[in-house]
């Protein structure tokens, strides 16, 4: 029974470990896309609230992906990135349609909606383009290897700070 316990904790912890690891290499990504084009779109409050929104959505599809990957023995590719991808936007239209009061008539598909249906197809870019620098840098191990320690002290240094965020929340409510 503790060998089970701890083999679930464990696919739990690794799973959410690469998926935030991935969700902050799609967060520089999208950092440097914003700083080479963002000077030419405008701003202001609904796209920031637009900008924030289709983060959760990479977020949640993101942490979706890797979970279930991490409980699911599936060989990564294309079709299997269906499964968590059906689950993913069934989230998102039933979320909507319980913040309308389950009120499935009034519920249609607009640009915002797709926008969030369509949000994993940029973490598929930044896998493809993960891949084709891994290939490129093959030859520099150590480069590597640096790179991939860096990215994991930044996760645990994200993950420390939106747990104490949320710990600073919860006081501020008592």
């Amino acid at each position: 029974m503790k060998e089970n316990v701890y083999t679930i904790l464990s696919k739990m912890y690794n799973g959410t470990t690469r998926g935030v690891r991935f969700f902050i290499v799609q967060m520089f990504v999208w950092t440097a896309i914003e700083a080479l084009f963002g000077p030419l779109g405008g701003g202001g409050r609904s796209s920031f609230i637009l900008y924030m929104s289709l983060q959760m959505c990479i977020l949640a599809y993101t942490m979706i992906f890797s979970l279930f990957y991490s409980f699911v023995p599936f060989k990564h590719n294309l079709k299997g990135a269906f499964i968590p991808y059906i689950l993913y936007t069934s989230l998102i239209y039933l979320g909507i349609v319980e913040v309308n009061n389950w009120n499935f008539k009034r519920v249609t598909i607009d640009c915002y909606m797709l926008m969030g249906w369509l949000a994993p197809i940029y973490g598929l870019c930044v896998l493809i383009l993960q891949e084709k620098i891994k290939k490129k840098l093959r030859p520099y191990p150590r480069f590597l290897k640096i790179t991939r320690m860096t990215l994991n002290l930044f996760s645990i240094l994200c993950i420390l700070v939106f747990i104490l965020y949320i710990f600073l929340l919860a006081w501020k409510m008592i």
